[in-house]
Order: structure tokens, then C-alpha cells, then sequence
């Protein structure tokens, strides 16, 4: 079977990678906004960006990033399932999903 329920150490790991994932994007951010290369945000945010600028900043490119990885992790887990339903390959799933997902991700950006 290829879907398995995880294990306390699968969660562990996730929630590390996760972790890592998410404060080297934050620091990549930050370094290129540091450089001059503004990221673009949501221009909703412009009553309170004139009162938090720093603190509006960060929560909406929390909120923004949380966004990108939840629909990339959901894109990839339909795509494997999808693919392994129909070729009943474990490893063609996982290469064939993690390709269609980046360029699928890609492709939206």
C-alpha cells in the first residue's frame, strides 16, 4: 500500500522541515528586501501599513506564505494519488507529482 498512516517520527520530521522550510523563506525575504528587491504584497493592507508597516509586513507575508505551501503540498498529494491510482507505481507517482507540481506551482507564480 502506498498511503500508510504516519508515525509519530513521520509527523516529527514534517513539522521540522516544515519549520526549517519556513524560516529559510522568511530569511530569503528578508535578505532580498534588504538588497532593494521589494516583494510584491496585498494592497489591501494600506490603512494599517501607515500605522505597522514592519508588524503589517510580516503577518501578511505569513499569511501569504502559508497560502503557497498549503496549496503546493495539496496539489502534490492529489497529483500522486491521482497518478498512482492509474499506474499503481510508487516511485513513477512520486517523480511524475513532484515534476507536474513544480511546474504546475511554477506556472502560477
Amino acid at each position: 500500500m502506498f498511503f500508510k498512516v504516519p508515525t509519530f517520527n513521520d509527523v516529527k520530521i514534517i513539522i521540522i522541515f516544515y519549520i526549517l522550510s519556513s524560516l529559510y523563506a522568511f530569511a530569503m525575504i528578508f535578505i532580498l528586501e534588504f538588497l532593494g528587491f521589494h516583494m510584491a504584497t496585498n494592497t489591501a493592507d494600506a490603512a494599517l501599513h501607515s500605522f505597522f508597516p514592519f508588524i503589517t509586513d510580516i503577518v501578511i507575508k505569513l499569511i501569504s506564505f502559508l497560502e503557497e505551501e498549503l496549496f503546493k503540498v495539496t496539489l502534490l498529494i492529489i497529483l500522486m494519488a491521482v497518478i498512482y491510482y492509474f499506474t499503481k507505481d510508487k516511485k513513477i507517482s512520486v517523480w511524475v507529482g513532484v515534476f507536474l507540481n513544480l511546474i504546475i506551482f511554477g506556472l502560477c507564480h
